[in-house]
């Protein structure tokens, strides 16, 4: 297990191995926005993933939901195609009392630009 990546403004991370090159920077303290950029390396599979992180968060007593601000986009660069993805609302519900089960309000939406 790893420290979660909590940076100060500006601070990067940036991860590489032989698949794939992963950036990841903080580019706003309140609201918290992460910026995301991965580039797969597999000349077989090249891929461009890219989304600014936000996530709005909701306590209603007993539930905890989680929702992300922004889309995320994937071009496939082999078909020259570009996907837009919209996630769901997820609800984690019994936090204090009783057995925890997560809830997915919706559904995955993905365009294909």
């Amino acid at each position: 297990m790893w420290k979660p990546f909590n940076p100060v403004l500006g601070e990067t991370f940036e991860y590489q191995t032989d698949n794939f090159q992963f950036l990841s920077e903080q580019v706003s303290a309140d609201p918290q926005v992460v910026a995301n950029y991965c580039l797969g390396k597999n000349p077989e599979a090249k891929y461009v993933f890219w989304n600014n992180q936000s996530t709005s968060t909701k306590f209603t007593g007993s539930s905890l939901q989680f929702g992300q601000r922004f889309k995320t986009y994937i071009t496939l660069e082999k078909h020259q195609e570009t996907f837009e993805t919209e996630s769901p609302l997820i609800t984690v519900n019994n936090i204090i009392i009783g057995k925890k089960y997560v809830d997915v309000e919706g559904s995955l939406k993905v365009k294909n630009l």
